[in-house]
């Protein structure tokens, strides 16, 4: 497996799983055959051909995290989805885990450049895409856009992730149910570039002003993560200042993976007693299981996972070389909802 110089990342080497045949043996045929005399000289032995090692195809997955807990898990279904397949993967990451969209468009250039044949790509912030989706897209290099869409859909062959419509919907009638009708909302998130997360809000929004008039959205969307800083001190430190400032605020909604941990965090920091503030965030991870379990969440609506993801993408990817791709299909995954009685 290569690991490129020039990518400050995790590369990761496809498994191959070796093949054997044999040949079984044929009974001579019954016919006699006339008795003539051998040659004087023996023709020499020659070997029978050996056919040329098909050559796996070069494929590049340039994720947006590495270490994270939620994408560690969904990395690793890239990983042993492509091996399982026989791909040769290369998978990088922009350093010190900033999900940075100029790193990663950089990273997909430099993948385009050293000849990768297929590209599994995260366009968190779309329109800064353009260009390099362009790139591949002139040089017939296939790509599978993975949780966030691009900005049009004949950039990418398919996308694969979440309806995030549909999600944003999800998560307003599930407060409304969990709050009776009547509640005073603040909303964490992850800041207006992230695309997937600005669309799930819209449409949250809109679900409650036509249908929950009891139900008050608190303040602006604030941006839990602001420059990039995911460090989880950061992140609380954010959604506590939120708290101080909106004491009325009883409902924490977050479509950002950190939103919820740093919301239970920040109501401990204030002193609030687990389900005191009513808090639904995003994806599974270990510390939004054990807030889940300890009720300082009340649910966690999960969205980038392993399979549906992870597999889903490369599989994509495959039915493309295959030829049994359908050109442009938008894949959308079902996401899975976490409770207290189900964490």
């Amino acid at each position: 497996m290569r690991i490129p110089k020039f990518l400050a990342a995790l590369a990761v080497l496809a498994l191959v799983a070796g093949a054997c045949s044999s040949t079984g043996a044929t009974n001579a045929p019954a016919t006699a055959v006339p008795a003539t005399a051998a040659p004087a000289t023996a023709a020499p032995a020659t070997a029978a051909p050996t056919a040329a090692p098909v050559a796996k195809k070069k494929i590049t997955f340039v994720a947006p995290l590495i270490a994270d807990a939620n994408w560690s898990g969904l990395n690793a279904c890239v990983v042993s989805k492509s091996a399982e397949l026989g791909y040769d993967l290369t998978m990088v990451a922009p350093i010190n885990e900033t999900a940075s969209t100029a790193d990663m468009v950089s990273l997909t250039e430099q993948a385009i450049a050293a000849g990768a044949e297929g590209l599994i790509v995260v366009p968190l912030v779309a329109e800064s895409w353009n260009q390099v989706l362009g790139t591949a897209k002139e040089k017939g290099i296939p790509v599978i856009a993975m949780g966030v869409d691009t900005s049009s859909p004949d950039q990418r062959n398919a996308f694969v992730g979440t309806d995030f419509l549909a999600y944003g919907a999800q998560s307003a009638e599930l407060i409304a149910q969990a709050k009776g009708g009547k509640a005073n909302v603040g909303i964490l998130y992850s800041g207006p570039e992230t695309t997937n997360q600005v669309d799930a809000i819209k449409v949250f929004r809109q679900v409650i002003a036509d249908k929950y008039p009891d139900i008050k959205i608190i303040g602006d969307d604030t941006i839990l993560s602001p420059g990039g800083n995911r460090d989880l001190v950061k992140t609380t430190e954010v959604a506590r200042g939120f708290l101080v400032a909106h004491p009325e605020v009883d409902t924490i909604w977050s479509p950002d993976g950190q939103g919820g941990i740093a919301a239970a965090g920040a109501a401990r920091d204030l002193g609030k007693q687990p389900g005191e503030i009513t808090i639904v965030g995003a994806d599974h991870l270990p510390q939004v299981k054990d807030d889940l379990e300890k009720g300082w969440e009340y649910a966690s609506i999960a969205f980038v996972e392993c399979v549906g993801w992870g597999e889903g993408s490369v599989n994509a990817l495959h039915a493309h070389f295959e030829g049994t791709l359908q050109e442009g299909a938008t894949i959308y995954v079902i996401p899975a909802v976490f409770t207290h009685d189900n964490p």
